[in-house]
């Protein structure tokens, strides 16, 4: 008889937990830690085997924040550990591409240990920033992005003529364009005020105001041809100008 993915999953759900109560005892001070918080492919339930474990830890001390990575029974743990002031501080960061990823790890994340209540403080606190949606770009950062965009769309042509003229060539625009079309997605994001992460989480997302970028990044994935890869920059680019001219309100935002 075959199990079904959810049944594998929750079986191996189910091995993990026991793992992980171990791993949070082998990595984490019981005196300093106030609560534990699993985030990453094991929170979401895009796990594998062989994927990492990924911890937030609340600490009393108020140290500067410390990220540590472990390996344990030949599995990687990385831990962030922070106070709770400070936590919350980083939820106000501006990375500059709306990709907060401690912000994203309490909205997805799931509790291990809240011996206060400030792991559930925090969570609370958390999803009303994501509810609110990022800062409004400012009219300066949108010329700035429509500009840049305008020239990434001028440029396509040469590089599309450049990559005939031999395969180390079409090899370099491969790369170059690769790079491109991450910067491109996340200027998406900031410009559409859309809350990131790494872009094969957000491939998961259902929020109908992602389905414009994630269409593309499906297609960039499925087809990597040149000029299919070529082509969806053009159209994160054309769609961010568009969305640069344009006055976006405040929104509300649920991945």
């Amino acid at each position: 008889m075959r199990h079904s993915g959810a049944v594998r999953l929750n079986v191996l759900m189910s091995a993990f937990d026991s793992f992980l109560l171990q791993v949070v005892e082998a990595v984490t001070d019981s005196a300093d830690t106030l609560g534990v918080l699993l985030h990453g492919s094991y929170a979401s339930g895009s796990c594998d085997s062989n994927s990492d474990v990924d911890l937030i830890c609340i600490t009393r001390s108020r140290q500067p924040r410390r990220i540590s990575h472990h390996f344990i029974n030949g599995r990687e743990i990385g831990v962030f550990a922070s106070s709770r002031p400070q936590i919350s501080k980083s939820f106000h960061f501006d990375s500059g591409d709306n990709n907060n990823f401690v912000l994203y790890g309490f909205v997805r994340g799931r509790p291990v240990i809240d011996r206060n209540g400030d792991l559930a403080d925090l969570i609370r606190e958390a999803n009303q920033i994501w509810q609110q949606g990022p800062p409004n770009p400012t009219p300066e950062f949108r010329e700035k992005v429509a500009a840049g965009h305008q020239i990434i769309i001028g440029s396509l042509s040469r590089w599309t003529a450049r990559a005939t003229r031999s395969p180390q060539w079409r090899e370099m625009v491969q790369l170059f364009s690769a790079r491109l079309f991450n910067d491109c997605f996340y200027q998406y994001c900031r410009i559409h005020r859309l809350w990131s992460s790494a872009i094969w989480e957000m491939l998961t997302w259902t929020d109908p105001r992602y389905e414009e970028i994630l269409k593309i990044t499906r297609n960039y994935l499925s087809d990597p041809s040149l000029e299919n890869r070529l082509q969806a920059i053009r159209q994160l680019a054309e769609a961010t100008i568009i969305a640069c001219d344009g006055n976006l309100e405040p929104i509300s935002t649920s991945g």
